[in-house]
């Protein structure tokens, strides 16, 4: 099983990504995301095998215990996961399309950059909730 985070917009070294690669880094222990930024036409491509989940602010709202509690479901049934950041005008329609499944970070229109490291940290925690660690308190 592998989370495999994809975005339509090429690495920068904006504060953003740098905190959303520090989140990664923290999470390879519990489920080994990879980050993968590409052109938008190379979403699907790279995300193919795996049980998309475009990321839209009109998706499926969950709060943080519900996106854990989804996550591990996916991993439970061995699946493995790709989260689809879409460049900064949205998703492509052939990507929305072939999502498995459409969740939303907020009903906000976030920027991209911002949206990645907020689902870097929500994948994060995901991973903290599953093992009771320190990190989620409510």
């Amino acid at each position: 099983m592998r989370i495999l985070i994809a975005t339509g917009f090429e690495a920068s070294k904006d504060p953003f990504e740098i905190l959303a690669q520090d989140y990664i880094r923290r999470t390879q222990a519990l489920f080994r995301p990879e980050l993968r930024q590409v052109k938008p036409e190379k979403l699907l491509a790279v995300s193919e095998g795996y049980f998309r989940i475009v990321l839209d602010e009109k998706g499926l709202e969950l709060n943080s215990v519900q996106f854990s509690k989804h996550i591990q479901r996916l991993v439970d049934q061995s699946q493995s996961i790709a989260f689809l950041v879409g460049e900064p005008s949205g998703h492509r329609p052939e990507t929305r399309e072939k999502a498995d499944a459409v969740w939303s970070l907020s009903q906000l229109t976030l920027p991209h950059k911002l949206a990645l490291c907020v689902l870097a940290e929500q994948i994060y925690r995901a991973g903290e909730i599953a093992r009771n660690g320190p990190y989620h308190r409510v």
